[in-house]
């Protein structure tokens, strides 16, 4: 099994810098990098879902929603205006999604 890195996206992080590169928007989805490949958005929700153990009731509710890219195209959407409630009640500011400069 391979080892997780979670990285807070309102950082600096070079992955971070990175992904806002390949033009992929923090702030409307999120990132996995798995066997070099980006995983955006629906996609992500996807990949982790196939990755996932199954086990547990959680587990086994979000794997068969989102193990299906259909479902996970569907549902997705929905999802994210409940993000965005989440992170105004709690608090947090958006993430800045401003294009970074290639370095010379």
């Amino acid at each position: 099994m391979g080892t997780v890195r979670l990285i807070i996206a309102r950082c600096d992080d070079p992955e971070v810098l990175r992904i806002k590169r390949l033009g992929l928007d923090l702030q409307e989805g999120m990132v996995a990098r798995y066997g070099g490949t980006d995983y955006y958005a629906e996609q992500c929700l996807t990949l982790l879902a196939l990755l996932s153990s199954g086990s547990g009731v959680f587990n086994t509710l979000t794997g068969w929603m989102f193990k299906s890219e259909q479902r996970a195209r569907l549902l997705y959407p929905i999802m994210k205006p409940g993000r965005a409630i989440t992170l105004r009640l709690l608090g947090r500011k958006p993430i800045v999604s401003a294009p970074v400069a290639e370095k010379p």
